[in-house]
């Protein structure tokens, strides 16, 4: 009730505010309770519910002045943004997953290309290497990847969670009955 008929956003609908780190991981704060209060609305089969609440926060906190894809300490707004995904995907709300998973991904994609930069390697290549390090196989970072390995391993994390949520999620066209097939064998046939 509070979140719904109380809560305002302050300025984070006005035009031409910037919200720097700090001021932008509070507001994350906010938006984190709101994907967690309608994921577990969702879970109860309150969807409605949920989508009501997640419209209110995405209306709340626009884009414009608070990124759904956007680099943060520890890939924090990502995180959060992606917390959004699954509790739009759980709501039943497709458009608005989608709209948030093509921006989180964006920011993921620009993130992996430019540590792949750092080491003068391709983004597979340096996918490889992370994997090779979490398998005590080898340590193919240089100096500057090394330095947020961390990071590196988080995009990747979050890119194959966007992944596998789009798999589950996502709704596929009903399948076409098959009928079954008939093979006819021709024994004067060479073919």
């Amino acid at each position: 009730n509070v979140m719904m008929n109380k809560f305002t956003y302050g300025n984070a609908t006005a035009k031409g505010i910037y919200f720097d780190e700090e001021n932008r991981r509070h507001l994350y704060g906010i938006r984190q309770a709101y994907a967690e209060a309608a994921n577990n609305l969702a879970m109860q089969g309150r969807k409605e519910e949920a989508k009501k609440m997640l419209e209110k926060v995405d209306a709340g906190m626009p884009e414009q002045s608070v990124p759904y894809g956007i680099v943060s300490r520890g890939n924090q707004h990502d995180m959060v943004s992606t917390q959004m995904v699954e509790a739009a995907y759980k709501a039943g709300d497709l458009a608005l997953a989608a709209k948030i998973t093509t921006r989180v991904r964006k920011d993921i994609e620009e993130q992996l290309n430019y540590y792949a930069y750092l080491g003068e390697m391709s983004v597979l290549e340096m996918r490889q290497a992370v994997q090779d390090i979490m398998e005590n196989k080898a340590d193919n970072l240089n100096n500057r990847q090394k330095g947020v390995f961390l990071e590196i391993r988080q995009a990747f994390g979050l890119k194959e969670y966007l992944d596998n949520m789009e798999r589950m999620y996502k709704t596929s066209a009903p399948a076409i009955p098959e009928s079954p097939g008939v093979i006819k064998n021709n024994p004067d046939s060479n073919k």
